[in-house]
């Protein structure tokens, strides 16, 4: 301050490309004391998932004509290869009025190689779509994975840089994601630069239906584990107006299930499952928390959670000889 007093400090470490690092906030968004590195910057916005998802929405680069249109980084139902796999897809879209030469064009997912993967001499008609597997595995002439080209690196689903690049190495699309779940693509909607996330990919075609973000699965103020007696469990939502469902039997939660309104008293040894849901959002992930009330164990506890159907059902139960046994 102007009398030469430290008013706050942090030491300094080594971060890797492309992550920040940033003081974590608490549950009621203060900050507290910790540090920690992230994939998801936030500059001039609050560090949460809320804040990043609003900065990927700003903070777009695109320059050419030929964009970054969707992407999927967690794929196992889209775009079945001929091997029969499900790998992590790219697609580019031509915005402009006439077709466009590919050759020398690339793509990265590391800045320091901006030429890690390069497009083969192939045209992209205008307003049309090409995708691009991001399976680390590029295809030959004999291989069974012949239906798309393939890329010599994947995406990773825990967060992700991904740039174009044009045959003079100019950047003309980047894409900076934090954690997508498995089933959902990242995209823009009618040529903008904004991003949204997609519970229906639409490879080689129009985006539609779009989310502004993920939400962030619940998070409790007791932690999972065991206790002596009972607790009370309150259940915590990154966004404010979230609705926040949850049950007590070990099935999956839904908007058909209990409204979280009020701790949960766990006076008996059980579990919470939830999960958060908001208009204009993708449902967030399930959380999971055990609470052992009163066991006497000298081991340490191991919680496995799983719907009651995949115990005891007669086809689906893994205690049930079934029909075919």
């Amino acid at each position: 301050n102007k009398m030469g007093l430290v008013v706050d400090s942090v030491v300094l470490r080594e971060v890797g490309t492309d992550r920040s690092y940033a003081r974590v906030t608490d549950e009621d968004g203060s900050y507290g004391d910790e540090w920690q590195e992230t994939d998801s910057p936030t500059p001039r916005l609050p560090n949460t998932g809320e804040g990043f998802v609003t900065y990927m929405q700003t903070n777009v680069v695109t320059t050419g004509q030929i964009i970054i249109n969707e992407i999927m980084v967690s794929n196992s139902t889209v775009l079945q290869e001929g091997d029969g796999e499900y790998y992590d897809w790219i697609e580019l879209y031509n915005r402009s009025d006439a077709a466009v030469s590919l050759a020398g064009y690339s793509l990265s997912d590391d800045q320091n190689n901006p030429s890690k993967w390069k497009f083969e001499d192939i045209t992209i008609g205008a307003g049309e779509y090409i995708v691009v597997i991001a399976s680390g595995e590029p295809v030959d002439g004999e291989d069974e994975k012949k239906n798309y080209l393939h890329t010599n690196f994947r995406l990773s689903a825990s967060g992700e840089v991904l740039a174009l690049y044009d045959s003079s190495g100019a950047l003309q699309d980047r894409y900076m994601i934090t954690f997508t779940p498995k089933g959902v693509s990242v995209g823009r909607v009618d040529e903008r630069n904004e991003l949204y996330f997609f519970s229906v990919p639409t490879p080689k075609t129009a985006n539609v239906n779009a989310f502004a973000g993920v939400l962030e699965p619940p998070s409790v103020d007791i932690r999972a584990g065991s206790y002596d007696s009972g607790v009370e469990v309150s259940l915590i939502s990154s966004a404010s107006d979230a609705s926040i469902y949850y049950t007590l039997d070990g099935s999956e939660p839904s908007e058909n299930d209990m409204l979280y309104t009020q701790p949960i008293s766990m006076s008996a040894t059980g579990m919470i499952r939830a999960r958060a849901y908001l208009d204009g959002y993708i449902n967030s992930e399930i959380s999971t928390n055990s609470y052992f009330v009163g066991e006497t164990h000298s081991l340490p506890i191991l919680s496995v959670v799983t719907e009651n159907d995949y115990l005891f059902d007669e086809t689906n139960g893994i205690y049930m000889l079934g029909p075919n046994a």
